[in-house]
């Protein structure tokens, strides 16, 4: 009886002890996940950014072309 009661509790300080070293682990590599985190935030912004200003530069390349008018024929390579 005493020796299973032991042994529940040696059990329950090892369970214990092994979250804490799993947690100690995960707290040793923290930084530099963060690390990695801020790295793959700051390529995105900088995807974003360029995404957007090409975009940008699209849209202000179409509006600044002429545009056929209505009665002009089209172009023959465009029924083709």
């Amino acid at each position: 009886m005493i020796h299973e009661l032991v042994n529940i509790i040696l059990n329950a300080l090892a369970a214990v002890g092994l979250a804490i070293a799993m947690l100690l682990t995960i707290a040793m590599y923290l930084p530099s996940l963060i690390a990695v985190a801020m790295i793959l935030q700051g390529l995105g912004e900088i995807i974003s950014d360029t995404l957007s200003d090409a975009r940008a530069k699209r849209n202000k390349k179409n509006t600044t072309t002429e545009r056929p008018k209505p009665n002009q024929p089209k172009p023959d390579h465009l029924y083709r």
